[in-house]
């Protein structure tokens, strides 16, 4: 049974509802179909060992062809966090497990998509809006789904590639 979802995940999922259903021709006529999935809970979803055994609230799942563009989102605040939070290096590290898959047709992202207005974060020096949305995939819902939605989607099907090191990276599901 699914986890209750809190107001930012309840946020998420009614904005992305609603997006989809407005935008259901744009992405049926690049033949793209869209699933959103809850991920389970600590110890029994998709989780990463190499983000802090990280398991992000949900994984939109949007299948183009034989092109699988696997994103996992997560809803949460950034208030309190600090630049280095796992989560938020997550959008990187994920770019590398996908190298490692070695497979072209799935293509892997993370974004966390923040209730947290960009003037709550209080990281010093603080990055301009675009460097966390570009860089980071960090999206701000105080800009509403119609404004984060399409820069998520728009970056999915764009394949931008990051770099970083990493070593003895292990992913993992129950």
């Amino acid at each position: 049974m699914p986890l209750s979802l809190n107001d930012s995940e309840f946020q998420f999922v009614t904005e992305l509802c609603k997006y989809a259903k407005k935008h259901k021709s744009e992405f049926a006529a690049k033949g793209q179909e869209i699933y959103l999935l809850r991920n389970l809970s600590r110890g029994k979803g998709v989780g990463f060992a190499e983000a802090s055994n990280f398991h992000p609230d949900f994984i939109l799942w949007v299948v183009e062809g034989e092109k699988q563009y696997i994103t996992f989102i997560e809803p949460h605040g950034m208030h309190n966090e600090k630049a280095d939070n796992d989560k938020v290096k997550f959008c990187r590290r994920v770019k590398d497990i996908e190298k490692r898959l070695g497979d072209p047709n799935v293509i892997l992202n993370s974004y966390i998509i923040s209730p947290t207005p960009y003037q709550g974060i209080l990281w010093m020096p603080k990055p301009l809006k675009t460097v966390l949305e570009e860089q980071d995939h960090i999206l701000f819902m105080e800009d509403g789904g119609e404004s984060y939605l399409p820069k998520m989607f728009s970056s999915l099907t764009s394949h931008v590639a990051y770099h970083s090191i990493l070593q003895n990276a292990v992913v993992f599901a129950d």
